[in-house]
């Protein structure tokens, strides 16, 4: 059985390469959620693609968990 022994959640803004442009606005970097799970062996890594505010999901990074 594995058991995790870390879990390091960051909040982290990277750059777009172009805009990105809906009719809320123009977007210049994402905001997104990196996860890290560690057990004894391996250290696994994801990614939440909730945004900023909840404009097309529900979901959102600093909404209710």
């Amino acid at each position: 059985m594995t058991r995790v022994r870390s879990i390091e959640l960051r909040l982290v803004a990277i750059p777009l390469v172009l805009p990105f442009r809906t009719s809320f606005g123009e977007i210049t970097e994402k905001e997104c959620i990196l996860a890290r799970v560690g057990d004894r062996r391996r250290v696994r890594v994801g990614e939440c693609v909730s945004d900023v505010e909840p404009n097309f999901s529900e979901e959102w990074n600093e909404g209710p968990g």
